[in-house]
């Protein structure tokens, strides 16, 4: 089974880029999945059933992206880090 994004706690939302890629590497997460309707100002974000813009912008920025939906409303974004082959 593929890991899934989890959370310990919301301030993950709002780790810098190489804390954040950190933390998904030490947790062996694959992927996160972002649903456009969840992305919503950083000031206003209260839950995690939403996703603050500094969190979606970085996700972004940093990982491939390898699904969006036809209705360009759902993000997977592939976050595992794939292994060098040695050659």
């Amino acid at each position: 089974m593929n890991n899934m994004f989890t959370l310990d706690s919301g301030e993950v939302y709002f780790y810098e880029k190489r804390r954040l890629d950190a933390y998904i590497q030490e947790r062996n997460i694959d992927y996160v999945v972002i649903l456009k309707s969840q992305i919503i100002k950083d000031h206003k974000w209260n839950n995690f059933c939403r996703v603050p813009e500094f969190f979606y912008n970085n996700i972004a920025n940093m990982y491939p992206i390898i699904f969006t939906s036809s209705k360009n409303d759902i993000f997977i974004y592939e976050v595992k880090k794939i292994p060098h082959s040695s050659n």
